[in-house]
């Protein structure tokens, strides 16, 4: 089970908030950023003492609904673009989610979710996420860069590469070398 704690910003904050959910006999599997995943599942009585608990410690345990909304919206996001290949992404992200999870695109309720729990908005992950693609696709397969602007729906080769540095750090070309493309 996930639990998505809003609050939990800093190294320091996520060792308090484990060691918080493991004093409950609770196995944590994972764990990312304001994500704890534990190997149980837990509901009522528990799940309530936890919530006031990470309260006191000034941390929010979202509720079940959200946190579901939240990792259906991680699952979309990350599926859309490993299929990106067969299927072509559509141009505007927020819509094509907020449709998928039967919700009104103009609500932009997913977006503020998003935002709320993780602290980052749909935007910075959809690219880290599109990045992550570009690097197995340049990897794994024979795309051309042309062919994968196309399919992740960047406006040309060089967006995708200044993109691609600002969240590697590195250019394409440094990264092909990298793996021994070049």
């Amino acid at each position: 089970m996930k639990l998505y704690i809003k609050g939990m910003t800093t190294y320091q904050c996520k060792i308090i908030v484990i060691n918080f959910i493991e004093s409950f006999g609770l196995h944590k599997i994972n764990d990312s950023f304001k994500i704890i995943e534990i190997a149980e599942k837990i509901t009522g009585e528990l799940y309530e003492t936890i919530r006031i608990g990470l309260k006191d410690l000034k941390f929010e345990l979202m509720d079940i609904q959200t946190a579901k909304l939240i990792d259906s919206v991680f699952d979309l996001v990350f599926l859309s673009i490993q299929n990106a290949d067969v299927i072509p992404l559509k141009s505007n992200f927020y819509t094509s989610i907020s449709e998928d999870l039967g919700h009104d695109p103009e609500a932009k309720l997913i977006p503020h979710l998003l935002s709320k729990v993780t602290g980052e908005s749909l935007k910075p992950l959809i690219i880290k996420t599109k990045i992550a693609q570009v690097k197995k696709w340049l990897k794994y397969d024979n795309f051309t860069l042309a062919q994968i602007y196309v399919m992740l729906d960047y406006c040309s080769v060089q967006h995708l590469s200044n993109q691609f540095l600002l969240v590697e750090k590195i250019s394409i070309d440094d990264y092909l070398r990298l793996i021994g493309k070049i």
